[in-house]
């Protein structure tokens, strides 16, 4: 994906710079292998795309990329990553090649203003899927009290508070996304295979500040939200399940909407693998 060819390319540039083990900047602890990896204990860059969804006529194409600073980086790590982000401005893979520039956090396409990600709102909703930090068995299903409770951890890490409503399933509730299925898959632990990738809207009795990330191989652009208006989620959803419903009596398809439930309170379940 691009938000990978974006940390190759940070990586890269951070080598020519004689730069030496920066957790900050791979996610990985120092002395982390192919074999044995150790994820970071401390704040390390996440990096996200910047698609055009959530409009009407949105059809979800990446308009472009950034990357989150964690709060509590040293002055020199802070200046290494303008340093290194600064002499980026080609990224190339799969036969392709995309030229990047600069552009105004406030004042450039929708989709690359800081307001699209951060202004407060009560309501969220996944432009790209969640992916659960948890191997589930086949049968668990996606409207599970496992999924549930395994979504509600993940903002809890986040530092949110648990949401007064939330919704799981299949398909976002912004205009524009892919289907789960058109999104890479996440890398498995060491080759397994890949964890369970879900839909969420999410709504909070108060504000909450973006950006708002959740979920694992989150710092590769997984589990970014955009907030959400009422509205907005009605049409598209109802929309959908028109659809879907016209499908099913068609051939005979269940409808891809029909695990949405709302989230409870409960203590989350035992793990059925450990955490990264």
């Amino acid at each position: 994906c691009i938000t990978g060819r974006r940390r190759q390319a940070v990586l890269s540039h951070h080598g020519r710079l004689g730069g030496s083990e920066a957790p900050f900047l791979t996610g990985h602890a120092a002395g982390s292998t192919l074999e044995l990896p150790a994820a970071a204990t401390t704040p390390h860059l996440a990096y996200i795309p910047l698609p055009f969804v959530g409009a009407d006529h949105a059809d979800g194409h990446v308009v472009g990329l950034a990357v989150l600073v964690p709060d509590g980086l040293e002055i020199r790590e802070q200046r290494h990553v303008r340093q290194v982000l600064g002499r980026i401005d080609t990224l190339t893979g799969g036969g392709r090649v995309w030229q990047l520039q600069r552009v105004n956090a406030h004042d450039g396409p929708w989709a690359t203003r800081s307001e699209r990600w951060t202004k407060p709102a009560r309501q969220w909703a996944t432009v790209t899927p969640l992916v659960l930090d948890r191997l589930l068995k086949p049968n668990v299903t996606i409207d599970s009290e496992r999924v549930r409770n395994l979504v509600l951890s993940a903002l809890e890490r986040m530092g949110l508070e648990a949401p007064e409503s939330l919704w799981i399933g299949p398909t976002s509730a912004h205009r524009g996304v892919p289907a789960i299925r058109d999104f890479q898959p996440p890398p498995g632990r060491l080759n397994g295979p890949s964890r369970r990738m879900v839909h969420v809207v999410a709504k909070w009795a108060e504000p909450v500040v973006g950006p708002l990330l959740a979920g694992s191989e989150r710092h590769q652009g997984y589990g970014l939200f955009a907030s959400l208006s009422d509205p907005a989620w009605r049409a598209v959803f109802d929309e959908q399940q028109t659809s879907q419903v016209a499908n099913r009596l068609a051939i005979g398809a269940p409808p891809a909407l029909a695990g949405l439930a709302p989230a409870t309170d409960q203590d989350s379940a035992s793990a059925d693998e450990d955490d990264e």
